[in-house]
């Protein structure tokens, strides 16, 4: 789903929809707070992606860790750990 991971510099999340539906993705932190969202919105059918620059909601570098990207299409639900390598 997220490639490349571990990431330093940024990473992309690729998923595939076979309808249009509502999407959100956001990036967690190991304790649960939110990090960053990004995509809250309908997306088309078909290959889609986000990226994320290792960057917080306020654009600051995240800190080196593990965070947890949680997607949701419609009523999918999907939780990917991710690693920041700085």
């Amino acid at each position: 789903m997220a490639a490349p991971n571990p990431f330093q510099k940024g990473t992309t999340i690729h998923f595939d929809l076979l309808q249009s539906v509502h999407v959100t993705v956001r990036i967690f932190s190991v304790r649960g707070t939110l990090v960053r969202t990004l995509a809250d919105a309908s997306y088309p059918a078909g290959r889609q992606s986000v990226d994320w620059n290792g960057c917080d909601e306020h654009g600051s570098p995240a800190a080196t860790g593990v965070y947890f990207c949680d997607f949701r299409a419609g009523s999918l639900r999907e939780v990917r750990r991710l690693a920041l390598v700085r």
